[in-house]
C-alpha cells in the first residue's frame, strides 16, 4: 500500500491560480476540480468538455457512449546504444580475472528506423464510470546490422466514480517485446519477453492537492 500526494507545479512568473497550475499536472480531473472551484471567466465550455471526458455530464451519465477516439502513426529515427542487448565493452573483470567478450556478444550501437502506431478509445458507462482501451505497436530496424526490435501492447483502465470527487481505478496492461531479431557474427539473436501489469488505485480530491492510494502487482520491467 502506498500513499502519494500530487500537486501541479506553479510557475511563479506566469501562473498565479490553482486552475492554471492544474493544467500542468496532466490530470483532467484535477483541472476540472479547480475550474469548478474557481469559476474563471470564459471557462464554461472547457469545463463542459472536461465533464464529458470524465463521463460526468448529463448525457454521458444516462447511457453507454463513446467519449473519445484517436489513432496515430509516426516515423521513428533514433540512435540505439545497445541494439542487440549485448555486453558493453570488450572485456570485464571478475575478481582478479579479466574476461574477453566475444565479438558476437558485444553491444552494438547504431541508427534505427521504423514506425510507431497507436489507437485509443474511451467509453462512458453511465454515472461517471468510464472505460479506456488502447493498442500500441512499434517496429524498429537497423540497416547496418540487419537487426530489428518490435513491441505490441494492449491496455485497459476502468474508472468507478464514487462520490465527493473520489474515484476507484483499475488498470491492466499486456506487452510483448521482441529484441534484436537477426544474426550477428554468426550468432542468432531473438529475445522475446512478456510483461503483465495490474494496478488498483483510489483517488480523492480533498482540496487542490489530491491523494492516491495504490495496490499494485506488476512485472519488474513494466510500469503503468
Amino acid at each position: 500500500m502506498a500513499t502519494a500526494f500530487f500537486g501541479a507545479v506553479a510557475h511563479a512568473q506566469s501562473v498565479d491560480t490553482e486552475w492554471q497550475s492544474a493544467l500542468y499536472s496532466g490530470s483532467s480531473r484535477l483541472t476540472l476540480f479547480s475550474i469548478l472551484k474557481e469559476k474563471p471567466d470564459g471557462s464554461l465550455a472547457f469545463a463542459q468538455e472536461l465533464l464529458r471526458r470524465n463521463g460526468l455530464d448529463a448525457e454521458a451519465q444516462r447511457s453507454i457512449q463513446q467519449i473519445s477516439f484517436g489513432t496515430s502513426v509516426s516515423p521513428v529515427l533514433e540512435w540505439d546504444t545497445n541494439i542487440n542487448g549485448g555486453t558493453s565493452g570488450d572485456s570485464f573483470f571478475l575478481g582478479n580475472f579479466e574476461f574477453i567478450v566475444d565479438e558476437g556478444s558485444r553491444a552494438l550501437a547504431g541508427v534505427m528506423v521504423g514506425l510507431s502506431s497507436s489507437a485509443t478509445t474511451a467509453y462512458s458507462l453511465g454515472s461517471g464510470h468510464t472505460l479506456d482501451l488502447g493498442l500500441r505497436a512499434s517496429y524498429r530496424y537497423s540497416p547496418e546490422y540487419e537487426l530489428s526490435k518490435s513491441s505490441r501492447q494492449a491496455h485497459a483502465c476502468g474508472t468507478y466514480f464514487l462520490d465527493s470527487w473520489a474515484w476507484l481505478e483499475t488498470c491492466g496492461r499486456l506487452q510483448y517485446t521482441q529484441n534484436a531479431a537477426g544474426s550477428v557474427a554468426g550468432l542468432m539473436w531473438n529475445e522475446v519477453t512478456e510483461s503483465r501489469c495490474w494496478v488498483i488505485s483510489y483517488r480523492h480530491f480533498p482540496g487542490f492537492f489530491y491523494t492516491t492510494h495504490s495496490v499494485a502487482t506488476w512485472h519488474p520491467s513494466c510500469a503503468l
